[in-house]
């Protein structure tokens, strides 16, 4: 082979090594701004079929206007189709958009999680324990309601702490929320009453506590049976 064909086959290579690498980095430019788009998408299509579940589950929530997100996305699709490389996707315009994926995916989580208080707040209109502990009378029915409304109250928060990602989930909540509004406490209790059943959790009540009234209150309660006297040491 002439020496000239050697450097004419030579060129040839060398053109094809540069068409692949030039192909190589295309490729990786694309990928880089395809994770860049992923890092924003992902979330979004997770608060939309979290969306989705707060529907079926019929829970109230508010309107968002995402249409002029949705028309730069859809913009960039039309140029990338007509130029697909690259370049096309690259300036101010796609800055512009990977910024405003991350700020309406902000305002769809915020506004989702305040449409879940608002659910909370709808479905359960309880105390705290502790207030409630603050104005019953610790009688033998109340302290054990209490202590079923404080077992199911600590349950009930931790399951409200986040959105669940199931309807099961939801409907869950919903039967806590049922079944801590159904607890009742006797608030009716005379004043002597509470003064002796808090005697009675300081140690114990002296004599002079249990009046008429207090021994009253104790046998229609068929609670009376529950109490010995003893001396003190």
């Amino acid at each position: 082979m002439l020496l000239l064909e050697r450097a004419e086959k030579c060129n040839e290579a060398v053109s094809e090594i540069n068409i692949l690498s030039s192909q190589i980095d295309e490729a990786q430019q694309l990928n880089t701004l395809n994770k860049e788009l992923e890092q924003n998408t992902i979330p979004l299509n997770q608060l939309t079929l979290r969306n989705e579940i707060l529907k079926a589950s019929k829970i109230q929530q508010s309107p968002l206007n995402t249409d002029p997100v949705h028309k730069e996305v859809k913009e960039f699709l039309q140029r990338f189709k007509q130029a697909p490389q690259s370049s096309t996707l690259k300036g101010k315009k796609w800055t512009n958009l990977i910024q405003h994926l991350d700020e309406i995916h902000k305002v769809i989580d915020r506004q989702q999680k305040e449409d879940w208080k608002n659910f909370i707040r709808g479905i359960f209109g309880g105390e705290q324990p502790e207030v409630i502990e603050g104005r019953i009378a610790r009688t033998p029915d109340n302290v054990k309601k209490l202590n079923q409304y404080k077992k199911l109250y600590r349950e009930f928060k931790a399951q409200i702490a986040m959105i669940p990602d199931t309807m099961e989930g939801i409907s869950k909540i919903r039967e806590a929320a049922q079944s801590l509004a159904e607890i009742q406490f006797d608030y009716a209790v005379p004043e002597a009453v509470k003064i002796f059943f808090e005697a009675t959790t300081r140690g114990g009540a002296s004599l002079t506590l249990l009046t008429d009234e207090v021994l009253q209150w104790l046998r229609n309660n068929n609670v009376l049976g529950n109490y010995l006297v003893h001396t003190r040491n």
